[in-house]
């Protein structure tokens, strides 16, 4: 009779060691953990389509146990429906890839902040950067810059003024302002800034310090970088 597999723990997981040679734990009947002989630890599912292949589901713990289960059933299910799990994902990959097009909000902010990065302070910029990936870039990154609605930014400014960072909402408010802008005298964006109406609509902090706005040299300077 085989041996049964015990589930994996997080604990467990954690307290894999690295050996001279990879290995692989598996969790029961789903997917296994393989830890390399670096100590990256990776989900991984093993199956037949035409002939044995591997499907990697992601690093532990930025995929946790649950969540890998959860891609191996739905792996499962592909299965079952005559799909090949590897290329689904190659597909999906594909499509999401398509998606960042050079008229999409996170291409043309990516390029104002670079092309913006001469003349500002080093520290205004790697703000500048860290508020798009963690405020901005997630909601807003593959959706073209011309289908984005004031709602849209609205809801974003609320949710953070609702936590209490006018500051941040203040400061968003005056980099998405200036993508926008930027958005528009490169022939990429609405004729009209969607931010013009949410001046009333979001709360006002008293003193905003290091603030920047495209003055029309700068406008200039920018379309001659282009």
């Amino acid at each position: 009779m085989p041996k049964m597999s015990l589930p994996l723990t997080d604990f467990k997981i954690r307290s894999l060691k690295t050996r001279e040679k990879p290995y692989k734990i598996s969790d029961g009947h789903g997917p296994y953990i393989f830890v390399s002989t670096s100590g990256e630890k990776i989900w991984r599912f093993d199956y037949n389509y035409e002939t044995h292949k591997t499907l990697t589901i992601g690093s532990y713990p930025n995929v946790g146990i649950q969540e890998a289960r959860n891609c191996l059933q739905i792996a499962k299910n592909d299965l079952k429906n005559g799909l090949d799990p590897m290329a689904k994902k190659k597909a999906i990959k594909t499509v999401k890839a398509s998606a960042f097009t050079q008229d999409s909000f996170e291409s043309i902010a990516r390029e104002f902040i670079e092309l913006h990065k001469s003349s500002i302070a080093p520290k205004q910029h790697e703000r500048n950067i860290q508020m798009a990936e963690t405020r901005l870039f997630p909601i807003l990154g593959v959706r073209p810059i011309k289908t984005i609605k004031a709602i849209d930014i609205l809801t974003i400014l609320r949710d953070i003024e609702n936590q209490g960072y006018l500051n941040t909402v203040a400061k968003l408010k005056s980099l998405l302002n200036q993508i926008f802008r930027y958005a528009i005298i490169t022939n990429r964006g609405k004729r009209f800034n969607v931010l013009g109406a949410l001046d009333f609509l979001t709360k006002k902090v008293t003193t905003i310090t290091n603030d920047s706005y495209i003055r029309a040299a700068e406008v200039c300077y920018l379309l001659w970088k282009i």
